[in-house]
C-alpha cells in the first residue's frame, strides 16, 4: 500500500539581489505536504 502525498506548490518567487559586490539569485518556494507547510529557500551565487 502505497500512500501519495498531495504536493501543492503555493508560491514560488525568483529574485536576484546585490550583495558586496556580488550577484545572488535567490529562489524561495512554499509548498504544502498534506497537512504540513514547508518554505524552502535556494541562493545561488552568479557573479
Amino acid at each position: 500500500m502505497t500512500r501519495r502525498m498531495m504536493i501543492k506548490v503555493l508560491s514560488e518567487t525568483q529574485e536576484t539581489r546585490e550583495k558586496n559586490g556580488r550577484l545572488y539569485s535567490v529562489k524561495k518556494i512554499e509548498a504544502m505536504f498534506g497537512s504540513l507547510k514547508v518554505r524552502m529557500r535556494d541562493t545561488e551565487r552568479l557573479s
